[in-house]
């Protein structure tokens, strides 16, 4: 069964403003609908859950019944970090379902512009590789120099030149194999990651980069409104297009 997980927990310290930034309108909709009509979409997900804030799980529900399909297993409070969040949400999806999962898609609601045809060659990448993959996750090519730096009397200097070649900007939504993500969250120890691919790294799982899109933007800051709405725009004629 393929199963998803939305993260909507964080407070979005650097976005600002009255409300956390998954709920600020874009587009005529709340940042996190876009994401919710993404699962609702996407034809693989049999069920997902969604992490989020005590204070806003009514709203959210309000949001999903709004919507003309029901995919939604649980709005559920979210940990004090992203990796609780998730931790959580697999637990939940492992007590809620009827069936087993046996694939999870994890994705951020702050990035909106993304389509289902985007989770769905997702999926198929995974199956296609599976079991030797244990998860696929998208990434884009970084196009500047990479400098590493060392801090010297409140300064930085160049320690090294990374080669750009070898490296990847990830983004979300990540696809892994349910059973392993589990196991990785179990075993993690250390500091916060900043991925679940990189928990599913530590224990040894072979993780494959697929390309990702320019598109699916991480909302963090106001200035970032106005570009994501651009993207969901370009977006919406690219399927238009596609459909005709």
């Amino acid at each position: 069964m393929f199963t998803g997980l939305l993260l909507a927990a964080g407070s979005g310290h650097r976005f600002g403003g009255e409300e956390p930034k998954q709920f600020v309108e874009l587009n005529g909709q709340p940042v996190i609908e876009h994401s919710i009509r993404m699962f609702e979409q996407t034809d693989e997900i049999a069920a997902y859950g969604i992490l989020t804030l005590p204070d806003y799980q009514s709203r959210i529900k309000t949001i999903i019944s709004a919507l003309p399909t029901k995919k939604c297993n649980f709005v559920f409070p979210g940990g004090k970090t992203r990796r609780q969040s998730v931790e959580i949400g697999l637990e939940k999806l492992c007590k809620d379902m009827s069936h087993e999962p046996e694939v999870v898609a994890i994705h951020d609601a702050a990035r909106p512009a993304v389509t289902s045809i985007h989770l769905q060659d997702l999926f198929q990448c995974f199956c296609e590789n599976s079991p030797d993959v244990k998860g696929v996750i998208p990434g884009l090519p970084v196009r500047d120099t990479v400098k590493r730096v060392r801090s010297r009397k409140n300064s930085d200097y160049v320690s090294e030149t990374v080669p750009r070649e070898q490296l990847r900007l990830i983004q979300t939504p990540q696809v892994f194999d349910f059973d392993f993500l589990t196991s990785a969250h179990s075993k993690w120890s250390g500091p916060e990651p900043t991925d679940d691919a990189m928990m599913v790294e530590k224990i040894g799982g072979e993780v494959l980069v697929m390309p990702g899109l320019p598109e699916n933007v991480k909302l963090t800051y106001p200035g970032d409104l106005e570009l994501i709405q651009n993207n969901l725009l370009k977006l919406s004629q690219s399927v238009v297009s596609n459909e005709n």
